[in-house]
């Protein structure tokens, strides 16, 4: 028989033989993710050159025959059309400003152009576009397997406005989400949606696409966890509102941070016509006032730095603001570590190894006071759930839902002067952010011959069937017959 020591000698032997093994398994994943990475990249590369390939040959670089391509059954080129899109989506031009533009071109001799197309033909080729790209196109583009983002915004009257963007379930790059990675879904405006309704419409969007849907990404709406709930999809709970809840559990009720907030609200109402209104605190919207509070955070500590260079007069006005440096100083913490684990989970995706670093991340930061600490509870708390989620999952997945956030504030400032108008035009612009040029002349062509105005219009008047300004005008113009 062997002897104890020999024993022992070949355990120690086979432990590192173990641990070399180990290692090596690491670094070979390691290398796989890479390389997907890396391919996803130059798949993506190549999808972009073959586009802009097909673009430059239907624009026809070379070929006189092409220079002015018709579309079918309309009057102006294909080139036309894609300079005024273009000048739409891309520059944010008003329509009027778009016919004024290509004026001073043709004045100038940088466009030669026998007509000009008129505002309105340009709004029906916005609204012609966003129509085909929403109904014929739904999902294109997308591999099997997607995930969902869902969120509604509020608009002036009773409607609210329902959006659902696709996006591949796999995060394969390490770049946070942007409007060329997703495809709208469905987008309609209703009085009010319930839970059951949004699960209705995620059934439809599934079935209409042929895809799986592996998760969706939402706030904290209890009708959009309802929905997830009842379709049985896992919902991840974006990553900044999460942030925001939890800075608002750890400091809301801090009568520190309520005392400083009614300071603040104080300063912005008093010091608007003196002559410190230079220094006056940023406005805050009022709902989810912990997703913007950094502005206000930041404002109050750069007071604090420089209030020795202020005049007599500026520091009498602002001398109150030095009560409040140690919550000020604890959000700036707070909102420091809030920043590092949005920015990375935006990055790198929500997986198993993501969460662990995060977890790390939290270890390290200087959380010792009692507001820090709830702060660090939540956080955690927040980590655990969504690690429950991704425990069994061997890809990245998105958290961040800020893509479909943006799209509404860009369609919110293309709105009209009298919010009472509501514009059916900018919501069908929706689904045109996502395009690329190229991928906006390729379809051009068939959009133009395949969708007509009234399908468009009708479309509108279905989402639309209340309009504001119209029963306002009505109303004023009989009292004043009547007066």
């Amino acid at each position: 028989m062997e002897s104890k020591k020999e024993l022992s000698r070949k355990l120690e032997k086979a432990r590192a033989k173990n641990a070399r093994l180990t290692k090596n398994n690491q670094n070979q994943a390691r290398r796989i993710r890479e390389i997907e990475s890396s391919r996803a990249k130059w798949k993506d590369k190549s999808k972009a050159n073959i586009l802009k390939v097909r673009s430059l040959g239907r624009r026809g670089f070379g070929a006189s025959k092409h220079l002015e391509q018709r579309v079918s059954r309309h009057w102006y080129s294909a080139n036309m059309m894609s300079l005024c899109l273009s000048l739409r989506l891309v520059a944010g031009c008003s329509f009027r400003s778009i016919v004024k533009i290509i004026e001073v071109f043709h004045l100038r001799s940088v466009l030669e152009t026998a007509d000009i197309p008129c505002a309105n033909t340009i709004e029906n080729w916005v609204k012609k576009m966003g129509y085909y790209e929403m109904v014929y196109c739904k999902g294109e583009g997308l591999g099997d397997s997607i995930s969902v983002i869902v969120d509604e915004s509020m608009r002036v009257g009773p409607y609210k406005q329902l959006l659902v963007l696709g996006l591949n379930a796999a995060k394969t790059d390490s770049s946070p989400l942007d409007y060329s990675k997703v495809r709208v879904l469905h987008m309609s405006v209703s009085k009010s949606y319930t839970g059951d309704q949004v699960s209705h419409i995620l059934a439809d969007v599934g079935r209409q696409t042929g895809k799986k849907i592996a998760y969706g990404v939402s706030d904290d709406d209890s009708k959009l966890k309802k929905a997830f709930r009842l379709s049985d999809i896992p919902r991840i709970s974006d990553v900044s509102h999460a942030m925001g809840r939890c800075l608002e559990k750890a400091f809301k009720e801090d009568a520190r941070y309520q005392s400083f907030s009614k300071a603040v609200v104080y300063w912005q109402h008093t010091g608007v016509n003196r002559p410190y209104a230079y220094l006056l605190p940023p406005k805050q919207r009022v709902m989810a006032r912990f997703m913007n509070i950094a502005p206000v955070v930041e404002w109050g500590k750069g007071m604090l730095g420089g209030f020795e260079r202020l005049t007599k007069e500026e520091q009498a006005a602002f001398i109150d603001l030095k009560r409040h440096e140690v919550v000020l100083n604890e959000l700036g913490e707070a909102l420091k570590l809030a920043k590092s684990l949005s920015l990375y989970l935006k990055k790198e995706g929500l997986c198993t190894s993501n969460i662990t670093v995060c977890l790390s991340m939290i270890e390290q930061g200087n959380l010792s006071c009692p507001a820090l600490t709830v702060f660090k509870t939540q956080l955690l708390k927040y980590l655990q759930e969504m690690n429950e989620l991704v425990k069994e999952v061997k890809e990245r997945w998105q958290c961040s839902s800020e893509v479909i956030e943006s799209m509404f504030g860009k369609r919110k400032a293309k709105d009209a002067d009298n919010r009472l108008v509501q514009n059916g035009v900018n919501v069908l612009e929706i689904p045109l952010y996502c395009l690329s040029q190229a991928e906006l002349f390729d379809r051009i062509c068939p959009a133009m011959e395949s969708v007509s105005v009234p399908k468009t219009q009708a479309w509108i008047s279905m989402q639309f069937p209340d309009n504001q300004s119209f029963k306002r005008n009505k109303f004023f113009k009989n009292e004043k017959i009547v007066n």
